[in-house]
């Protein structure tokens, strides 16, 4: 009977150590989501040399793009950044776009280049073109034609 206790409390701390050690390794550096674990603010100056080429595929069709461009670029810039996303370590998110503040569920996968978001009861996959620790940029997609490259930094 004591070997059988024993046989019981070793496996239990084996089972303990090694959940705990899972669970660290998830906010180590190097992994991903220790990256994405933080508030991010839109990179004005980045998405202003994004912003233009994008506009211009988005447009590709229209006869008159460069001019269409050259006028949405100034809204479109005020509008987007003043987005904030915040990926908190408890695997909730908030984002606050134009004074409105929208909570979540996130998940990274394991590879970095998929952001899931749940909010509203709505399931949002989010293309992760490039993720380090000073650094985010994800892509905004409507459909296949309309795709913005949106560019965080870290918020202070």
């Amino acid at each position: 009977m004591k070997n059988l206790y024993f046989i019981i409390i070793v496996n239990l701390i084996a089972f303990s150590s090694l959940a705990q050690n899972k669970q660290s390794n998830v906010l180590k550096k190097g992994n991903y989501t220790y990256y994405i674990t933080k508030k991010w603010k839109v990179d004005t100056i980045a998405l202003k040399a994004t912003l233009k080429e994008d506009l211009q595929k988005m447009l590709e069709n229209e006869a008159d793009k460069d001019i269409l461009v050259e006028s949405m670029m100034p809204k479109t810039i005020e509008t987007f950044s003043s987005i904030t996303l915040n990926f908190k370590k408890d695997g909730y998110s908030e984002m606050s776009f134009m004074a409105k503040t929208v909570n979540g569920k996130w998940f990274l996968s394991n590879d970095g280049k998929t952001l899931t978001i749940y909010e509203r009861g709505q399931k949002q996959e989010i293309e992760v073109l490039e993720l380090n620790q000073n650094k985010l940029i994800i892509y905004m997609v409507r459909s296949e034609k309309e795709r913005l490259r949106l560019p965080f930094i870290p918020a202070k």
